[in-house]
């Protein structure tokens, strides 16, 4: 095997920092036109039980992205992202046309929550709803080249079980969808997975542009 071995992992954001809140990832990076990478992660509070056993925090939790100016060398943490009415996890991120940068953010209000930076991710708009339904779930955001469109993959509903009667805690209807216009308007592209079963989820998709190719990752399974 002639590829280099990876190197050991190292520490790149403490625990400790801001609050001692666990922080997490759970979409791929994005690499800027000035050659920043950026990386969303967000803020999630520890169970009361795993609390009782010495992980006590301070603030509330919010999300941002980490920014590595070097290809990885450094990085530094931006934003505090957050909205009173709903927890913001699972951030995913696109560099639009106009420069600025796009994150849409999983909630529990029914919908994607939106947010916009103007510098290359170092400060974030107010997050808002956006008009893209979401049961709760993560979706993944990608800029196809060399056209610039945006596609995402998302469950196509909004809260868990509201899909159909009788579909408790479904995550179903995963499609993907087009955006022409920098993330104004939205128009099916495809159905990727649909079942409606109690418990049924199909959700987490990760998108990989390969040539002229996009290939899709999920997770199916029932509860």
């Amino acid at each position: 095997n002639s590829d280099p071995p990876w190197t050991k992992p190292r520490l790149i954001l403490p625990q400790n920092a801001s609050g001692n809140i666990p922080k997490v990832v759970a979409n791929t990076l994005t690499v800027l036109s000035n050659g920043d990478w950026v990386l969303p992660f967000w803020e999630e509070v520890p169970l009361e039980s795993i609390q009782r056993r010495g992980c006590e925090h301070t603030g509330a939790p919010t999300a941002g992205v980490l920014m590595s100016p070097d290809e990885g060398g450094t990085w530094q943490a931006f934003g505090a992202i957050s909205n009173p009415d709903t927890r913001l996890l699972e951030g995913t991120v696109v560099e639009l046309r106009s420069g600025e940068l796009l994150m849409l953010l999983r909630s529990n209000k029914g919908c994607l929550f939106e947010t916009i930076s103007g510098d290359m991710g170092r400060t974030w708009s107010p997050p808002k709803p956006s008009r893209l339904p979401n049961p709760n779930t993560k979706v993944h955001l990608v800029k196809l080249q060399p056209e610039g469109h945006l596609v995402l993959a998302f469950n196509n509903h909004n809260h868990a079980g509201a899909y159909t009667p009788g579909c408790r805690a479904c995550r179903t209807a995963l499609q993907l969808a087009v955006s022409l216009d920098d993330g104004y308007t939205w128009h099916r592209l495809a159905e990727l997975d649909n079942e409606v079963a109690p418990g049924i989820r199909m959700h987490y998709p990760t998108l990989v542009q390969v040539g002229s190719e996009l290939a899709v990752v999920y997770s199916r399974f029932y509860l």
